[in-house]
């Protein structure tokens, strides 16, 4: 009797250890995945994870949802993730120069940038352009430049604020034109179309989606593109290789970021789903009216990338005076 009551239980031991063993070897993911975007929502980066969220849910099988942790100009949402458990169940959606730019005007930010994530892939850019005033009557960049040679330190380029993505390109073009212009930081990029419209700056660098409607209203000519290639809604406008400043390019480029410690194979597969939804052209065209281009950056790549230009960011804010990293 004993004996019969032994093999009785086998079965359901068996069974229980093949439940586990299939639990374990299940595939990433296997629920809800978090994006935390540490911006306010409605803004540039929120609309692409927004805009990209369904179709990577679907790809991935799991719900997506967008998080918004905004504040610190992006600090806290990023610190967020940086302290999160790495399963690949709470990733950042972040821009890449802001990424970069953190540790060089806020050193004092609670995490490093280039050893406490993981970079998992790029996969946009959204062009900014170099755009003046109408009234100014400076149609393209040659004038632009001619007039600020003649009137040095007279023009006023506003930005979202020190240490933006503007900001740097402000100083990269400055550096590349040979030009003396004044550089005018505002409290954000919410200030930036009032103030050039207003009259109190006389051009900017600017994201195309932000700019697009006041340069078809004919208020705001545009005369630089820092995109790779042209933009289909605005032709006539060269770009900044065209012109032969190629180092003129900061761009907004969302990125997704992982915990340092995300497995390599969950790196993998979020990579794969972001390629694979890119094939879309339902979802390509969706992104193109936001202004975007697809440009993808697997993520050995994308990490030389932030490594690589955090040292050039670095030597633009030193010379510009505005990087407050420790040596």
């Amino acid at each position: 009797m004993k004996f019969k009551r032994k093999f009785f239980f086998l079965p359901f031991v068996f069974i229980i250890l093949v439940t586990i063993s299939n639990g374990i070897a299940q595939e990433y993911p296997t629920r809800a995945i978090d994006i935390v975007v540490p911006f306010a929502a409605g803004g540039g980066v929120d609309s692409f994870f927004r805009t990209i969220r369904e179709p990577l849910s679907n790809e991935l099988k799991v719900p997506i949802n967008v998080i918004n942790r905004p504040g610190g100009g992006g600090v806290i949402g990023s610190s967020f993730v940086a302290n999160s458990k790495p399963d690949g169940y709470t990733i950042l959606g972040q821009d890449i120069t802001s990424v970069i730019a953190y540790p060089i005007i806020t050193p004092e930010i609670p995490f490093n940038i280039l050893k406490d994530f993981q970079p998992i892939v790029s996969c946009a850019i959204l062009p900014q352009i170099i755009a003046v005033r109408t009234d100014l009557g400076l149609r393209k960049l040659e004038d632009l430049i001619s007039y600020a040679k003649k009137n040095p330190g007279k023009l006023l380029v506003g930005t979202a604020g020190v240490g933006s993505s503007p900001h740097f390109n402000v100083e990269i073009f400055k550096k590349s034109a040979g030009i003396d212009i004044t550089h005018f930081p505002l409290g954000g990029g919410g200030e930036v179309i009032p103030n050039i419209l207003g009259g109190h700056i006389d051009l900017t660098v600017i994201g195309l989606s932000i700019i697009k409607s006041h340069m078809r209203a004919g208020k705001l000519q545009g005369l630089l593109t820092l995109s790779p290639e042209r933009i289909p809604d605005f032709p006539e406008i060269p770009t900044s290789k065209e012109k032969g400043m190629p180092e003129v390019n900061i761009n907004n480029e969302p990125c997704f970021l992982g915990p340092k410690g995300l497995p390599i194979k969950v790196t993998e597969r979020l990579t794969h789903a972001v390629s694979e939804i890119l094939k879309s052209p339902e979802l390509v065209a969706n992104l193109s009216r936001l202004g975007y281009f697809v440009n993808f950056l697997p993520s050995d790549q994308l990490g030389e990338r932030i490594k690589k230009e955090f040292q050039i960011y670095l030597e633009v804010a030193k010379k510009a005076g505005f990087a407050k990293i420790r040596d």
